[in-house]
């Protein structure tokens, strides 16, 4: 009687060459291949990026644009051992990229937008009017 032993390092062995092998065949333009990457780390990357920058949505979205920029720039990966880590520093890297914009961008709360807009708008006239009063007469154009 044969019983079957399941030895996790030989799992995780078997992981890293079929992983290998997807990655390789990805780099030779096989969508498949990387679809089942995909699978694989998607889920997981986009936990990281929901905790990263705190805010599901974003998570997704920026789990989506580092997914698109390992495809394009696939080819640039020398070892394909180092798939998981390379494709975190990609998440990473957006991660970084979207909290540096996200700083330059000032939200306000839609009341005091309202308040803005209401506020511009009943100047705006007045604006007008004064600057209609100080525009002396045209003359007939330059005839050179």
């Amino acid at each position: 009687m044969s019983y079957k032993v399941d030895d996790p390092s030989a799992d995780a062995a078997d992981n890293v060459l079929d992983e290998c092998e997807l990655v390789r065949h990805a780099q030779a333009g096989d969508h498949l291949a990387f679809e089942k990457l995909y699978e694989r780390y998607n889920d997981r990357i986009s936990r990281y990026l929901i905790r990263m920058v705190g805010d599901d949505g974003v998570g997704c979205e920026l789990s989506q644009e580092t997914f698109l920029k390992a495809w394009e720039a696939l080819l640039t990966l020398r070892d394909p051992a180092r798939f998981a880590s390379w494709l975190y520093r990609i998440a990473t890297n957006r991660a970084y990229n979207y909290q540096n914009h996200a700083r330059l961008i000032r939200t306000i709360p839609w009341e005091e937008y309202s308040a803005r807009a209401e506020h511009l708008s009943r100047e705006v006239p007045a604006v007008k009017k004064r600057s209609n009063s100080k525009v002396p007469e045209t003359s007939a154009p330059w005839d050179g």
